[in-house]
């Protein structure tokens, strides 16, 4: 059986925006703000869709990561009276 690989790497904005119009149903406008946000979020980024009430679309970015509900674990809340999380780094310590 012959196998043929089919599959091309994606080389830059332009071929970003063809296969985000592609999977938009061919609306240019979200292809291009797809396209804008996987440009941005780059090849190990995460990119989430998620519907609103607005009457306009618009693109959100998060730096880092972050925890849509409640926490990952409770053993992650070191105050339980302001549940808050403190990630500790060397001597210094950063609230979540």
């Amino acid at each position: 059986m012959l196998c043929v690989q089919v599959a091309l790497p994606v080389s830059g904005h332009k071929d970003l925006l063809s296969i985000a119009t592609v999977a938009t149903s061919g609306d240019a406008v979200m292809g291009g703000m797809v396209a804008t946000a996987f440009e941005r979020v780059g090849e190990s980024g995460s990119t989430v869709v998620v519907e609103g009430q607005a009457l306009g679309d618009e693109i959100e970015f998060t730096d880092g990561y972050t925890v849509d509900r409640g926490f990952a674990s409770p053993y992650f809340v070191k105050d339980q009276e302001r549940q808050i999380c403190e990630q500790v780094m060397g001597n210094k310590s950063e609230k979540l």
